[in-house]
């Protein structure tokens, strides 16, 4: 079966989520973020969105480790580019799990902005049973009741 030739001016379009050690100081997490970033654009591609979702929890210890440093990163590049950096997290110690997922097969990169600088959400840790903590829930909107003088003005009018 002959292999689909990408056009130059088209690339892949790639999703990264990778947890990076919960031990590690804010400097050393951006210095890894930026690592990784630093590899997508010196590879050809680009970072079109980076953002930190913060210190989570993790469904089962990994590496007798309860939580991690959630990163998320949405890129163009192509394939030999994912492998390597992928290799990448493999041997690096602090990037405990990642996962990189194909968005778009054919994706034009210009047509998408350039990143912004990565974001870091203020949101508290999630608990075990995946509620966050803090404030309560917002009570629904209700829609008001009409009344009889209401009815009766709208009667007249119409």
């Amino acid at each position: 079966m002959p292999k689909i030739q990408t056009p130059t001016h088209l690339q892949r379009e790639f999703d990264c989520v990778y947890l990076i050690r919960h031990d590690l100081e804010d400097p050393a997490v951006d210095k890894l973020v930026g690592k990784y970033r630093s590899m997508v654009e010196d590879h050809g591609g680009k970072v079109v969105h980076l953002e930190s979702w913060g210190r989570r929890k993790l469904a089962y210890p990994i590496n007798k480790q309860r939580s991690a440093h959630y990163i998320h990163m949405e890129f163009f590049g192509r394939q030999d580019m994912v492998a390597e950096i992928e290799r990448s997290m493999r041997i690096t110690e602090d990037v405990v799990r990642f996962l990189t997922v194909l968005r778009d097969r054919h994706a034009d990169p210009e047509s998408r902005p350039a990143a912004k600088e990565m974001q870091r959400r203020q949101e508290p840790e999630m608990e075990t049973e995946g509620r966050p903590t803090g404030a309560p829930r917002s009570a629904p909107v209700s829609k008001p009741v009409a009344t009889q003088d209401d009815k009766e003005t709208s009667e007249a009018q119409g």
